[in-house]
């Protein structure tokens, strides 16, 4: 029952009567259908369901999107540029929406609605020769909703919507706006997991000494070595991912958006070292600005240590830099190793940072808006070491690390109050050196010191991931084992308009 089930419900999805050419093709047709039939006789019937309306508008509505989609490409002098690979990403992400959105509303009706469930994406076949066309087909078509089209969209990789966008003009139009590039932003659908790690003992002092290790899968079940940055002249470093872009510190400052390849080199400015970089979207100019804060050291003639800290802001659409005096960054005394690339929210970058008197760690804001700091914010433990800061539910939140009690709090900002979202530990058998950072869903990243190898480096040599929803008799599993761990890039791809709206 099952297997005929299953098998019923992928012919009426793969096959396509437009592209019934043979008698063999008729003739399978025939078969297809008539088991297709069988099926639906069953479980109307056998299983007890008397609205057979409700059913079939489901085994309908599939049909309509992939019939839909064939006809949108057929329609464009562009179909040779889109490839099996993204028909049939399209039409799995079609069918993912369908089963979220039409199958819960159709509960009621019987449990084998289920059957039409994701994985079975229609066989799409298209050939160069283009086929004889009605002229008046374009018009009797019912066309697929606009905002179904645009919520397939949003959770698509990168790489499908740059070539998505020579399917038609609204597209086109669609994929570059600022509102679907904030939707598709929000999404975490195409987010990775990239582990920066030195080389093994031997190649520490060959160039480059830093290796990088990006999940290509959100379920960290695969790893890959491929190398996702450009090529880094010597002495030059990178912050970031901020909204899947990286900033690019040598001689010159560039941009370079990891998802479509796109690189920008910026004005030349002076005196600039990138100790903090911070980067988004200015809520009020609709522009988004980088944010550099040095932060040296100056002897002054009687001896004493002087502070100079200036503050450098690019906006990307008048491609111009400005220099920012801020007298709050005159009490800030050093910065956070692994922390010198900002957390961005709602138009606020943020740095860990400590007092330069009492060294008591404190975070220093950034409002993109009007460019200033505004007022320094405390945290909510005494210790200045084992923190992590970084966004839990579109809110900032703080991973804290107890070296005695080997237990880890996490702490979320309301209304500018911090609450102790939940405790976890004590941590038995691991030996944790620090929070890495969060990823999804409330679990979070620790640094821990290989329990294989005798002496481990003290930056830890393991990554292991706390999920705190898991129903297993473990919370936490290791997912990267490698020599000296730095920190983690969460990386999300972005189609973010480096280039600026002239472009």
């Amino acid at each position: 029952m099952t297997y005929v089930t299953r098998l019923s419900s992928f012919s009426v999805n793969a096959f396509n009567w437009n592209n019934c050419y043979c008698l063999e093709d008729f003739l399978i047709a025939i078969v297809l259908l008539g088991i297709a039939l069988c099926n639906l006789w069953n479980t109307m019937y056998v299983s007890g369901v008397t609205n057979p309306v409700k059913t079939g508008y489901v085994c309908a509505v599939r049909m309509y999107v992939n019939k839909q989609m064939l006809q949108y490409f057929q329609q464009t002098n562009h179909s040779v540029a889109l490839s099996y690979s993204d028909l049939s990403v399209w039409s799995f992400v079609c069918d993912a929406y369908l089963d979220a959105q039409v199958i819960p509303k159709l509960r009621s009706v019987h449990e084998t609605v289920y059957m039409l469930k994701i994985g079975w994406a229609p066989r799409v076949r298209m050939t160069v020769q283009t086929r004889k066309q009605d002229p008046n087909e374009k018009e009797k078509m019912v066309k697929l909703p606009e905002d179904m089209i645009i919520e397939i969209l949003s959770i698509l990789p990168v790489k499908s919507l740059i070539r998505f966008r020579c399917v038609c003009k609204s597209w086109y139009v669609e994929v570059q706006s600022r509102s679907f590039i904030s939707k598709h932003l929000k999404n975490d659908h195409n987010i990775h997991l990239v582990i920066p790690h030195t080389k093994e003992e031997k190649d520490l002092f060959a160039y480059p000494n830093l290796s990088y290790t990006w999940f290509p899968d959100k379920t960290l079940g695969e790893l890959s070595l491929q190398n996702f940055l450009p090529q880094i002249p010597i002495g030059g470093f990178f912050r970031g991912p901020f909204d899947g872009i990286l900033c690019i510190i040598e001689k010159d400052i560039s941009l370079y958006n990891i998802g479509t390849k796109e690189l920008r080199t910026l004005p030349k400015i002076l005196h600039y070292k990138g100790d903090w970089v911070g980067f988004g979207l200015d809520p009020v100019s609709n522009s988004y600005k980088l944010i550099l804060v040095d932060t040296p050291y100056l002897k002054t003639r009687e001896g004493s240590e002087c502070r100079v800290s200036p503050i450098v802001v690019y906006t990307l659409n008048s491609d111009s830099w400005r220099n920012i005096e801020d007298s709050n960054i005159s009490y800030i005394y050093d910065y956070f190793t692994g922390a010198e690339s900002g957390t961005c929210l709602n138009g606020v970058c943020y740095w860990l940072s400590s007092y330069r008197d009492t060294k008591e760690a404190v975070i220093f804001p950034f409002h993109l808006g009007d460019e200033m700091s505004r007022e320094i914010i405390k945290v909510p433990m005494q210790e200045k070491y084992g923190l992590s800061l970084g966004i839990y539910n579109e809110s900032l939140s703080l991973l804290h690390m107890h070296y005695v009690t080997k237990c880890v709090d996490m702490w979320v900002m309301n209304q500018g109050c911090w609450t102790k979202q939940l405790t976890v530990g004590p941590l038995v058998g691991l030996d944790v050196c620090h929070p890495l950072g969060f990823w999804k869903r409330g679990s979070f990243f620790l640094n821990a010191v290989n329990p294989d190898k005798k002496g481990g480096c003290y930056m830890g040599e393991q990554v292991i991931l706390y999920d705190p929803s898991s129903t297993h008799n473990t919370k936490y599993s290791c997912v990267f084992t490698g020599y000296m761990v730095m920190n983690l890039l969460i990386y999300k791809e972005s189609l973010v308009n480096i280039k600026g709206d002239d472009h």
